[in-house]
């Protein structure tokens, strides 16, 4: 878990699948942290949408999380 600059919470699960799927434990912390954004970093090059406020997000772009 992370936190942006408001502190927050953001939901963040680091894969090395070019593929990637969140696993339950991202579920699981995102619903009991109450995010209302979360990320999943991969080695791709595509930042696309997950589901709704939960995004695959390019390694290279790691440091858009917080913003």
């Amino acid at each position: 878990m992370l936190t942006n600059d408001k502190k927050e919470p953001i939901a963040a699960e680091i894969k090395h699948s070019l593929s990637p799927q969140a696993a339950k434990g991202f579920w699981t912390s995102y619903g009991d942290l109450g995010c209302r954004k979360g990320f999943i970093v991969y080695p791709g090059s595509e930042a696309y949408p997950l589901e709704k406020d939960v995004f695959v997000l390019p390694l290279k772009n790691i440091t858009d999380i917080v913003k």
